[in-house]
């Protein structure tokens, strides 16, 4: 009987048990691949474990290469940007014939040893030179004779950028001699007298253009370029002035160069002429009258500097038909004389002698441009 009792009593308890378990929620045991006390298998996807959110995972910069890229709104992290070159000297390289751009050149800076050079595939070359040191600047081409700057100063650290026009000559290919006339705003000189000296011991030294050319002749160029008579192998001396149409010099400085030909070298001359002054004397006697050598005797003219003494010029008179006379430290012709070759301006000491008499002792100040004083030699 007591073992009836406990087996009902036994189902009775089963079956509460039962009913209280039915009702509640089930639990899954953990399964094999579950996080919980256990690491994750290499290659095995990540997956949501029973207390996360159902939401995707934002993808990491390995499995998306977009994620590695900066946000337009943010700097790129660790990304240092190289400092600008800091640009001294701008060369702007050009033909001086033809005033074209040289497209390919080379440059070179040398300072206390150290040199800095470069190659430009353009005219105009910007160059990072250090500030405020002293060195000198070479710019060379194919078929150009080289630029040299002696002892160029870059800009210090308050100055701007220098930029220089570099004009190249071409080299001579020819033979003879050719001279590229302007004036220092590289403007082409149109006009010019040339007077050619043969040269030899007797004046190789000095006071060569005081005699008589070998030849003398006017031409007019309207690029300033002159290309001279041939002239026989030998020691030349040429005078290069500026003139207007009708020959009169210009207001700039004349030419002086020798040259030794050997009949198979040639020269290419770059001429700038500098501003001067062109003096012409009036000259009257003491009845106004144009003042005339051939009636008053031997009239000597000396023009110094103040400070200077000796100098020889020539000056030039119109001849009694045509044309013009020149002679050496004396007045040539009747009336007006011309310094044959224009001076720099200054202040100048004129004296004019007549028969070695004393007759003219007077001060000039010489502007740089066609400039006549009236005389009176008494």
């Amino acid at each position: 009987m007591r073992a009836v009792i406990a087996f009902v009593a036994i189902l009775v308890v089963g079956g509460v048990l039962y009913s209280f378990l039915g009702d509640g929620d089930d639990i899954a045991p953990p399964s094999n691949d579950s996080e919980i006390g256990q690491e994750r298998q290499p290659n095995q996807p990540e997956r949501a474990t029973a207390n996360r959110e159902n939401v995707t995972p934002a993808p990491s910069a390995d499995d998306d290469p977009k994620a590695s890229q900066p946000n337009d709104d943010e700097s790129p992290p660790n990304v240092i940007e190289a400092p600008p070159v800091d640009i001294t000297v701008v060369l702007d390289v050009r033909n001086v014939v033809t005033r074209s751009p040289i497209e390919a050149f080379r440059w070179r800076f040398v300072r206390r040893g150290d040199i800095l050079r470069g190659e430009s595939a353009e005219s105009v070359a910007m160059l990072g030179l250090p500030r405020a040191v002293v060195g000198n600047l070479l710019v060379e081409a194919e078929g150009m004779q080289p630029f040299s700057l002696l002892a160029f100063v870059t800009p210090t650290a308050n100055e701007p950028q220098k930029h220089i026009d570099v004009f190249l000559t071409p080299r001579p290919t020819g033979q003879g001699i050719t001279l590229m006339v302007k004036d220092l705003d590289r403007q082409p000189i149109p006009h010019v007298r040339v007077d050619a000296f043969k040269l030899d011991v007797t004046n190789k030294e000095s006071g060569w253009d005081l005699g008589q050319p070998i030849w003398a002749r006017r031409t007019d160029a309207e690029d300033g370029v002159y290309q001279l008579p041939s002239l026989p192998p030998g020691d030349y001396g040429i005078v290069l002035v500026a003139t207007d149409e009708e020959g009169n010099p210009l207001a700039l400085a004349s030419y002086r160069q020798t040259f030794t030909l050997n009949g198979s070298n040639g020269f290419l001359e770059d001429v700038p002429l500098e501003p001067a002054c062109a003096l012409t004397l009036d000259l009257f006697d003491g009845s106004n009258a144009p003042f005339d050598p051939k009636v008053h005797g031997k009239t000597s003219i000396s023009l110094n500097q103040i400070g200077q003494v000796g100098i020889q010029r020539k000056w030039t008179a119109k001849a009694d038909k045509s044309g013009t006379v020149s002679q050496a430290n004396a007045v040539a012709g009747k009336g007006s004389v011309w310094l044959d070759q224009p001076v720099a301006p200054g202040t100048y000491l004129l004296e004019i002698f007549v028969n070695n008499d004393p007759r003219v002792s007077s001060t000039l100040v010489l502007r740089p441009e066609q400039q006549t004083e009236i005389l009176y030699i008494r």
